[in-house]
């Protein structure tokens, strides 16, 4: 039976699924305590299957073809097609508690209150396999290297949530349950696959900037997040808009595009902070370093060449005037 009650707001969730992850997120939406919502599934591929299941559910679904490139692109599709009062993100992979939805919309009865997010909580295997965390604990044995990383570019806030730190990293607490403060933050960024805007503020701002759209379109939700809080409001941590991100297992996956990836990181600091002094120089200087150095280091190891491509992205980046 369908829900007959008016959404408030859009969930889009960009995905190349046709597998049972996809009916996992969806199975987690119609047992949401609240469904004054709709969903718009935007693919890139033909996906019979995935036509066929949006008739079992109480919510209305549309699956839109993407038209434009890459993550960017799929998300300015969605929010094309949407006229609720609320613009939200979630991934494909994701699984939601149930009173998530309730959670993610009830910050905004506060009108200062621009965007919104919540933990993406990753299981224990799952975690210590990606790369950044798999990284990142090698390094807390490393002394010398875990007071360059951890204490020095992390301000030994590694753990904190949703937080972007003036040398240009983002803290991980958001991934681990035993991090998740009891009552709500005010942060400084939304999580990628766990958030909620204001549809007229999204327009205002111009929707997400395409010129993230290449490697994997990493920094575009980042962008947003520091574009909310140049307009005058701001963005709350709710530790119960709680999604369970069911991500790929895997040590040995390396992420692509190098060249791109840290490109976008160059014109999401340039853009958003500004070095006025020999601190904040030296915070952005060592991140460059410790990103190529990790790109040499994965790309060496697992015979990539493709991950030393971040070397040409750097100089690229930061000549560049966009």
């Amino acid at each position: 039976m369908k829900n007959s009650i008016e959404p408030k707001a859009t969930i889009c969730i960009p995905t190349t699924r046709t597998s049972r992850a996809i009916d996992e997120c969806l199975d987690s939406l119609e047992a949401q305590s609240d469904r004054s919502f709709q969903v718009i599934l935007v693919t890139n591929i033909k996906a019979p299957k995935l036509m066929s299941r949006v008739k079992t559910y109480s919510f209305p679904i549309t699956v839109i073809k993407q038209k434009r490139d890459g993550l960017v692109g799929a998300m300015n599709d969605g929010f094309d097609k949407t006229t609720t009062e609320y613009f939200i993100r979630i991934d494909d992979d994701v699984v939601l508690d149930t009173g998530w939805f309730n959670n993610i919309i009830k910050p905004f009865d506060d009108q200062k209150v621009g965007g919104v997010t919540g933990p993406t909580l990753i299981d224990d295997i799952r975690r210590d396999e990606r790369d950044l965390f798999s990284f990142l604990k090698k390094i807390e044995k490393n002394i010398l290297l875990k007071k360059l990383i951890i204490e020095y570019l992390y301000e030994d806030k590694l753990y904190e949530v949703s937080t972007s730190l003036p040398s240009g990293v983002f803290t991980l607490g958001s991934n681990m349950k035993n991090a998740i403060p009891k009552k709500q933050l005010i942060v400084n960024n939304l999580e990628a696959c766990n958030f909620a805007i204001r549809s007229n503020l999204l327009k205002k701002l111009g929707g997400f900037d395409d010129i993230f759209t290449k490697g994997l379109g990493e920094y575009h939700e980042a962008d947003i997040a520091m574009k909310i809080q140049k307009a005058g409001y701001q963005i709350v941590f709710h530790p119960q808009a709680i999604a369970h991100h069911h991500i790929k297992r895997g040590e040995n996956d390396t992420r692509p595009d190098a060249y791109h990836r840290i490109q976008n990181f160059i014109r999401f600091y340039k853009r958003h902070f500004i070095i006025d002094s020999l601190d904040n120089l030296m915070r952005f200087s060592t991140n460059l370093l410790v990103q190529n150095c990790y790109y040499m280091y994965t790309g060496l190891k697992r015979r990539d060449i493709s991950q030393l491509g971040a070397i040409p992205g750097t100089i690229k980046g930061l000549l560049s005037t966009k």
